[in-house]
């Protein structure tokens, strides 16, 4: 089951792993700095230093890493602090740096914790004893209590670092394609959901289970050496560790070098400003924000050996690249985050099956609808016959993928027992082939895609009221993008290519998932 399912996207896993080592490793060596600072600051003689600092350890601590990730996301352009437009790994400066900055303070609290109880547990006499044979505090604290501290400390700050990995994994919500922003994109192109998780899941378990085995290595090793040495050999060995550090520290580098040398090597691509078409011809190339993994739309075709983004919105994307006569540069990102990078800049047009609300059009400006949807409830087969009206719904459980309009239709026309918001639709599907839920709610072009994939889903004999239209999201105020792109849409609508479009690449999703069984 899995020996195909790992050559076909493996290649994704490969990167998504690398993503998650390299968040995991420069922003834990960043927290061990940053923690660094903040057990001295904590520890500080001066009350209203110590005071802030603690009041400081609180509040972050307190606050989930989702939330401190989207604060730095979304929060730092608001402060006028932008970030180069530019990328580094495939992935947006601004949305790497915001993880990396994000995962180093949320991490520095705890670090700093452990610091100060590993200080606080070396005897008090050692600290008296050093200053009465002239060392003053700095060097009381350097020679004597940290080396002390720090073998108290390192199991515990293996923990930590194991922790840290499993945190990296939050860093998919503002678009950076870690292993789990990965597992999100297989699921979208395969429709097995479980497959994806388990392989992600096997991944995190090995670099956490090495990361703790080698911690235990050199615990074990420094016990053996507090047994055996004398004093005076012990502080040798001290000596030779400190010496060594340097040398781990090069091994570190090089490690982080070698990461950063794959990225580059398969992910060169160039970042553009958005805006109007004169800046897009200039810069040479159309930057735009979808969300693959969303077949008819938007998904990966691996039936050429290799993954090719395709989709109904990327075949309208190339047309408007090559009428603009630019390179066409897709951002793949989760859906959550694809309007956010369309208000700060950081893309043209977003073009992703999103659906025009009032809400939306506070943020961006929409083009002209280009493809109608009806919205559908899936159940599966061996419940269908329960549910032939919308009254039926209202003890059922539904999931949707949060954030879209199909989640306003399930919370204002259905109104169920219970609504599952999920932030993938191949989660939604999971949830209920696994029957955690009793129904979905998706448009029908993307919902066929899973019904053709899976004979134990069907559609529910109900009518949802009302239809929904997709249009195309831009930056406030691009009137003369918006302008040339209604034009096209226009012209693509009487011509047939839309629904030529949804033809095609309905068969081709339908094509891979076969091929994928």
């Amino acid at each position: 089951m899995f020996g195909g399912f790992l050559e076909s996207y493996g290649g994704f896993i490969l990167d998504g792993a690398l993503m998650t080592v390299f968040l995991s490793v420069v922003s834990m060596v960043l927290s061990l700095i940053l923690g660094g600072v903040v057990t001295a600051a904590r520890m500080s003689d001066n009350l209203l230093i110590s005071g802030l600092t603690k009041l400081y350890i609180e509040v972050i601590r307190g606050l989930p890493m989702l939330v401190i990730l989207s604060l730095f996301f979304y929060g730092l352009p608001m402060l006028g602090l932008n970030i180069p437009k530019s990328t580094l790994f495939g992935v947006d400066l601004d949305r790497l740096i915001a993880a990396l900055t994000g995962l180093t303070v949320g991490e520095s609290v705890f670090v700093a914790e452990i610091y100060r109880s590993g200080i606080q547990a070396v005897d008090s006499g050692q600290f008296e004893g050093a200053r009465s044979i002239g060392f003053n505090k700095f060097q009381a604290y350097r020679y004597v209590i940290i080396p002390q501290a720090f073998k108290n400390i390192l199991p515990t700050l293996g923990n930590e670092f194991a922790n840290n990995i499993k945190s990296s994994s939050q860093a998919s919500v503002i678009g950076v394609a870690d292993l789990m922003f990965t597992a999100s994109t297989i699921q979208g192109i395969s429709y097995k959901p479980f497959q994806a998780v388990i392989a992600v899941g096997i991944v995190y378990l090995v670099f956490t289970f090495s990361t703790t085995r080698i911690v235990a290595h050199y615990e074990n090793k420094m016990n053996r050496s507090a047994e055996e040495l004398t004093l005076r050999d012990k502080w040798d060995e001290l000596v030779q560790t400190i010496k060594a550090s340097w040398k781990s520290l090069l091994v570190t580098a090089a490690f982080i070098v070698m990461i950063i040398g794959a990225f580059a090597f398969n992910h060169r691509e160039i970042n553009t400003t958005a805006g109007s078409i004169e800046k897009i011809q200039n810069s040479g190339q159309l930057v735009v924000a979808t969300n693959i993994g969303y077949a008819p739309y938007e998904f990966y075709d691996l039936s050429s050996g290799h993954k090719k983004a395709v989709g109904v919105d990327l075949a309208f994307a190339k047309q408007l690249a090559n009428k603009l006569q630019v390179k066409l540069v897709v951002k793949n990102m989760n859906f959550d985050s694809i309007l956010g990078t369309i208000t700060s800049g950081n893309a043209d047009i977003a073009i992703a099956g999103m659906t025009k609300t009032k809400e939306r059009e506070k943020s961006v400006d929409f083009t002209q609808n280009y493809v109608k949807q009806i919205n559908k409830v899936v159940v599966r087969k061996d419940s269908a016959p329960q549910y032939t009206a919308i009254a039926d719904l209202a003890q059922s459980s539904i999931a949707v993928q949060k954030s879209t309009t199909q989640e306003d239709v399930v919370k204002e026309d259905i109104k169920p027992k219970q609504i599952v918001a999920l932030s993938s639709l191949p989660d939604a599907f999971l949830n209920l082939a696994q029957g955690k839920v009793d129904a979905v709610v998706a448009d029908d072009t993307v919902a066929d895609q899973y019904i053709a994939s899976n004979s134990e889903l069907t559609y529910a004999d109900i009518d949802l009221p009302g239809t929904t239209e997709t249009a195309m999201a831009l930056t406030k105020g691009n009137q003369s993008l918006k302008t040339y792109v209604d034009k096209l849409i226009e012209q693509d609508k009487k011509d047939g290519s839309f629904d030529k479009w949804m033809k095609t690449y309905s068969a081709l999703a339908q094509k891979n998932t076969g091929e994928n069984e």
